[in-house]
């Protein structure tokens, strides 16, 4: 057997070795990157519902009116995150406010695969302690 004849084996060895470790790893990455991008959006859709209806209610409270607690809502989910937008606003038999606020998740996959397209905007919704009047 010829040097060069050896030398071609090996490479085909290394290069197929090379893409049995590569391309699993990569897909690996990949499948974390966008399992950490709805997770992030999740936790970050809940934080924000949360902080948009503590100001509501608290909007509520000072004002007595139902549309400025939605705009102190809204000013809240803006500050906190400009893509997070309020899908939801209301006030329940209960007293309670209720607000669902929406963020898409920055992936570069799921928004595109018609099964996993559920998964791409994260939703949160919010209840207030009661108040008064509402």
């Amino acid at each position: 057997m010829s040097l060069g004849n050896r030398l071609g084996d090996e490479r085909g060895l290394i290069a197929g070795l090379l893409l049995r470790l590569v391309l699993p790893l990569a897909l690996m990455g990949a499948v974390g990157y966008e399992a950490a991008a709805v997770a992030t959006a999740r936790s970050d859709a809940q934080e924000v519902a949360g902080a948009a209806v503590v100001a509501a209610g608290d909007a509520y409270r000072r004002t007595e009116s139902l549309d400025e607690a939605r705009r102190a809502a809204r000013r809240t989910i803006r500050r906190r995150n400009p893509t997070a937008r309020l899908e939801s606003f209301g006030v329940g038999g209960d007293g309670r406010i209720r607000l669902t606020v929406s963020r898409e998740a920055g992936t570069l996959v799921v928004q595109h695969v018609e099964f996993l397209r559920g998964f791409h905007v994260a939703r949160a919704t919010a209840v207030s302690d009661r108040v008064e009047g509402a």
